[in-house]
Parts: C-alpha cells; sequence; structure tokens
C-alpha cells in the first residue's frame, strides 16, 4: 500500500508539472505511471499460485521457423504434436522434409487429453 501512496504521489507531482511540459515529456510520464501502477495492481492481486509449478511433460513439434518451406511443412508443423521425437520423425509431411524437431512443453492435462489416442495429435481433429 505504501508503494502505491508513492506511485501516486509521484503522479500528483507529475500533474501539477505538466503545464511546463511538452507532449512527449507528458507521453512518457503517463507511460511510467501506468506502468507502475499495472506493477503494483498486478502485486496486490497475486497471481493465485502458492508457490506450487504446474507439472509439464514435454513433447515435441516439427518447426519451420527461419526456415523457406512447402506450404505442407507449415501445415503440419503448426498443427501437430508428439509425445516422442521417434513419432515426429516419423511423421514427416512428405518425403524429403528437413524441418527441425523441437521439444515443446505443455500441461500433463492437455498431454493426457492430446495423446490418449496414440503418440500424434492433430489441432484441426479437434475443430
Amino acid at each position: 500500500m505504501a508503494l502505491l501512496r508513492t506511485v501516486l504521489t509521484g503522479i500528483d507531482l507529475g500533474v501539477t508539472r505538466v503545464a511546463r511540459l511538452g507532449r512527449r515529456q507528458f507521453l512518457r510520464l503517463s507511460a511510467v505511471a501506468t506502468v507502475s501502477l499495472t506493477g503494483v495492481v498486478l502485486s496486490a492481486c497475486g497471481d493465485g499460485d502458492s508457490g506450487a509449478t504446474t507439472a509439464t511433460v514435454t513433447t515435441f513439434r516439427l518447426s519451420t521457423h527461419g526456415e523457406r518451406t512447402c506450404g505442407a511443412c507449415k501445415a503440419h508443423g503448426a498443427n501437430r504434436f508428439y509425445q516422442t521425437q521417434s513419432a515426429a520423425d516419423g511423421d514427416r509431411s512428405h518425403p524429403g522434409c528437413n524441418c527441425k524437431i523441437v521439444k515443446h512443453p505443455i500441461s500433463v492435462g492437455l498431454s493426457n487429453q492430446y495423446f490418449r489416442d496414440g503418440e500424434v495429435y492433430d489441432k484441426r481433429w479437434s475443430a
């Protein structure tokens, strides 16, 4: 609460100086005040987490980032999750596909939902 009072006092001081500030200085002061208040409000609210971390599972995906790839590789990489690296390597979009296999952590619950029927999950199947 003391931090909030300090920030608000700073804003009051800044508002009294606005008459002498230019547009850029006013916008800069407004941005700083907004960021400060957002930090105070978020820290006061807490994140609802009692310090426990969410359990995650490593899954694998085919990545097309930074590469010149075909549309099939882009669609395949954007929508598919693999339970194992060998499943990802064995399910390329076409012969000759050399997209990188990357690790992608997801929650345990989501993993159980995705891989209840096999090692491959495609987001387009659920739509």
